[in-house]
């Protein structure tokens, strides 16, 4: 019998879905019943059009019969979605090492028992011989589902509201929090709670509106996940809000995502509050002197000379011995004086003979290496992906931005994991990074751009985000990272 890999999605009423849509699914991988199994990798995505989300770490082990053949089962539970339409099957890979009695496809046959109902005819006797006697050969195989083409849609742009960030699914307006008062140029809290069920990683923070009046900073998320995937949970935003003027407003929290089921936006809103504000119109402090300048311009005031400024301690100088003017005396190198620069010539020669034969070898080595050509390989990759990054930020183009830090990080990934990277995704990352790394947020942003680029620009701070690819650049260093090869041995 043959391993093999499966994709299970639960039962749904359609044959679709949508871009950005989380899907619950559960990986199965099926062993041999005699073989030893050792897994050398998680289950990856096959391909650029789906990511995978929250991939259980401990996977469920059983047996299964298929076709009247017993097999080991190992099961994930993980959330997959997409980035972009078409009709396309969605595949994952997974590595393993599988030890297989040497010669089990043909079962050893034992001489028949002088008793016709002896104990020893029984089936688990020859399970138990074959196993114990048999030597086990290691095989290493990658699995791959064949999963059937499915039918990925685009969001409709009809009926889109301007507030849409990209949630995709079923959620409801849970507990917030608002202020009771405000002064303007002042900032107050924010709380508000997302619950439901959908890709909760895509989602931002609700608006608070009326937008014009108020400044908004970036949130502080908490999410609490409701089942194994988290494809169901509670997103927690918390942020803080600067009225930009004063006088009587309605406030209220607006929220609106996308409907898989019915194929239509919903909006959800707080009701308006109303809210007196304080004070003018905000205005910015004027920049002060900084240290060094007043510094500088106390002392042009006074007077004082800038060198007169010392610790007050004097110089004090420090007699040396006169130099050596002749050498001491020595031994002759050769008796004979004429000799001499014959030597020195040869001794001249054979040292730049050795040391152009050592820098010619050292060259030609350089230049065959194959880790040396792959590395400069992968440095003009990453050095032109972050040069496009550069411009799609002066030109406030955030699609085009996120998806070449994207790939800059995953060429720096790739180079210090020793892995292909395509096959660097949020998922791989989450397995491997902290929660809260830089590059893990500029991977979850260069997804939700892949299907929701018309929200992109208005919230698009370029100098934040190229300070953190910066900073995820410079954590994610070959010194500073060290892959992590998941391997489990599956037990009897």
């Amino acid at each position: 019998s043959e391993s093999f890999l499966k994709l299970e999605f639960p039962p749904r009423d359609r044959d679709h879905l949508y871009v950005g849509e989380m899907a619950p699914v559960r990986i199965k991988a099926y062993f041999p019943a005699q073989s030893r199994v050792s897994l050398q990798s998680a289950p990856r995505p096959e391909g650029e059009g789906f990511t995978l989300h929250h991939l259980s770490d401990q996977p469920e082990q059983g047996t299964e019969i298929v076709n009247g053949q017993q097999f080991r089962t190992v099961s994930w539970f993980a959330g997959i979605s997409t980035v972009k339409a078409g009709h396309y099957p969605i595949q994952v890979a997974l590595d393993a090492t599988v030890m297989v009695p040497e010669g089990s496809s043909s079962r050893r046959m034992r001489p028949p028992s002088f008793f016709r109902n002896s104990l020893f005819n029984d089936p688990f006797f020859d399970s138990f011989f074959d196993s114990a006697f048999t030597n086990l050969v290691p095989h290493e195989i990658t699995l791959s589902s064949n999963g059937d083409p499915l039918d990925i849609r685009s969001l409709p742009t009809e009926g889109r509201p301007e507030t849409f960030s990209g949630a995709v699914g079923d959620f409801t307006l849970g507990s917030y929090r608002l202020p009771a008062d405000a002064i303007a140029g002042e900032p107050r809290k924010i709380r508000v709670t997302i619950e439901g069920r959908g890709n909760f990683d895509r989602m931002s923070a609700p608006v608070l509106e009326p937008v014009g009046k108020w400044k908004t900073y970036t949130p502080r998320t908490e999410f609490k996940p409701g089942d194994a995937t988290s494809f169901s949970g509670s997103k927690t935003f918390e942020f803080s809000a600067v009225p930009q003027s004063g006088g009587e407003q309605e406030i209220k929290l607006a929220f609106s995502y996308f409907d898989p089921s019915e194929g239509i936006y919903k909006s959800l809103s707080s009701p308006a509050i109303p809210l007196k504000i304080d004070g003018s119109a905000a205005t910015h402090p004027a920049s002060s002197t900084t240290p060094t300048a007043a510094a500088e311009t106390s002392a042009t005031a006074s007077g004082t000379p800038e060198s007169s400024i010392g610790d007050g301690r004097e110089e004090t100088s420090v007699d040396l011995a006169p130099p050596r003017l002749a050498l001491g005396s020595g031994l002759p190198v050769l008796t004979t004086p004429g000799a001499r620069p014959l030597l020195w010539t040869l001794v001249v020669g054979c040292l730049v003979l050795v040391v152009a034969g050592f820098v010619a070898g050292g060259i030609r080595r350089q230049r065959s290496d194959p880790q040396r050509i792959a590395t400069r390989k992968s440095e003009r990759a990453e050095n032109e992906a972050l040069n496009q990054a550069d411009a799609a930020a002066r030109n406030g183009d955030a699609v085009a931005f996120f998806a070449a830090g994207r790939r800059a990080l995953q060429t720096r990934l790739a180079a210090a994991w020793n892995c292909p990277a395509e096959s660097l995704t949020v998922a791989e990352l989450r397995q491997r990074l902290p929660s809260d790394s830089p590059a893990l947020a500029i991977f979850r942003r260069a997804d939700a751009m892949a299907y929701a680029p018309d929200s992109a620009s208005d919230q698009f701070d370029a100098e934040r985000w190229q300070a953190a690819l910066n900073q995820a650049l410079a954590e994610v260093s070959t010194d500073s990272v060290k892959p992590v090869r998941p391997q489990l041995a599956l037990t009897s």
